[in-house]
């Protein structure tokens, strides 16, 4: 399989790139203060919103801006979308001292250091800045410019003068050198829950637009355990941490899916030629309905590695599935890339059961590889798994 579709296969089932932000972070460890009691700003605990955004560089693929804020020290940023039937993600950490990402094309972690940490935390802070306003940060100044300093992360200048009840059209962010970072502009507002929220902003870099976003949801009801807002990789128990075997943790997205049993003691070769033609027919008749399947084979394999169950998924979750097809769940599991379908055989399996976070239930193994290729190709190997209940 050729570079770019083994790419794509890892970033499906893991991340993919955002089109700003630093890459180059340590693997140290984080440091030892965590976050501060929970302290409610302006009578919030704090706030889970979801946006809808289109990058200036592919506004015909819309993506998703999932910000979760606990006050304080608290915060994740996930930025994901379908591109090329795959979903791509890129996700943000701030745990008390600690900044951490998941970049693009693996599921473990980095701690970030230095200016690539402060681009971070600027990012983070400019967000709850916009969403807080004027609560939150020490504002001053009067007329159309408030100001407040971020410390040696620089600053954020608000622009009040475009909106009513001194609600600003813009935050801009500054580093410590008074250069221009990131800036949300064009900002509209609307009551929610008596409160002012932001509706619709362009999120600029430099002089640059990134993104026109609009926010589709504020819910500031929802309540967060500490641990969300570390990486999976980091968690307390976390079995991901270990890499000499290259297994990671990883989030599975919920589905919707249709699952089809392969005849007992199918090789390889057979099951993926009955794929090939179920996943033809099924495409037809699914056109007909606006839905599309991923190009992306799954297969549930037995504990020896032999294909048991053929999975077609939809690159969207519709609120009524397609007749044939379910739903399931977002799930966590562990999952391992190795090389051909003989990677992913009993001994590579049993190594990722044993992996599974005490308490937890392993589930069904299965596999994922791109369509294209031989017996050889890269397959992803991943054991789901679940609390015990």
């Amino acid at each position: 399989m050729g570079q770019s579709a083994a790419l794509i296969v890892a970033a499906t089932i893991l991340l993919a790139a955002i089109p700003f932000g630093p890459a180059q972070e340590s693997k140290e460890k984080p440091p030892a203060r965590e976050p501060g009691p929970r302290e409610p700003i302006a009578g919030l605990a704090g706030f889970d919103s979801l946006s809808k955004v289109r990058l200036a560089s592919s506004p015909d693929v819309p993506r998703e801006l999932k910000v979760t804020c606990s006050f304080p020290d608290r915060m994740r940023w996930m930025l994901s979308g379908q591109v090329e039937g795959s979903l791509v993600r890129e996700l943000q950490y701030q745990h008390g001292d600690s900044v951490y990402r998941i970049p693009t094309g693996t599921g473990a972690s980095e701690a970030c250091e230095g200016e690539s940490k402060a681009v971070i935390l600027r990012r983070l802070h400019l967000r709850r800045a916009l969403m807080l306003f004027p609560d939150g940060y020490e504002w001053k100044g009067e007329g159309e410019s408030r100001t407040t300093s971020l410390g040696r992360l620089g600053s954020l200048r608000a622009r009040v003068s475009a909106e009513p009840e001194g609600r600003p059209g813009a935050i801009d962010c500054f580093d410590a050198e008074g250069t221009a970072t990131e800036s949300c502009r064009a900002v509209t507002w609307r009551k929610l829950a008596g409160r002012s929220w932001p509706a619709t902003l362009e999120l600029w870099s430099g002089e640059e637009r990134v993104w026109v976003e609009t926010v589709e949801s504020v819910d500031t009801s929802a309540r967060f355990v500490d641990s969300f807002f570390l990486p999976p990789d980091r968690r307390e128990g976390s079995t991901a941490q270990p890499v000499a075997t290259g297994a990671r943790t990883l989030d599975i997205p919920a589905t919707c899916s249709l699952r089809t049993v392969v005849p007992a003691g199918s090789s390889w070769e057979a099951a993926l030629s009955a794929f090939e033609g179920l996943r033809s027919s099924v495409s037809t008749r699914l056109a007909g309905e606006g839905l599309k399947l991923e190009s992306i084979a799954t297969f549930e394999v037995s504990d020896q590695g032999l294909p048991t169950a053929s999975i077609l998924r939809l690159t969207t979750t519709p609120e009524i599935p397609p007749q044939g097809f379910a739903k399931e769940a977002a799930r966590r599991g562990l999952a391992l890339a190795v090389e051909g379908f003989a990677g992913a055989g009993g001994n590579r399996i049993a190594e990722l059961r044993r992996g599974v976070p005490k308490g937890s239930v392993a589930r069904q193994p299965y596999v994922r590889f791109g369509l294209e290729g031989g017996t050889n190709r890269q397959v992803v190997l991943i054991v789901p798994f679940e609390p015990a209940r």
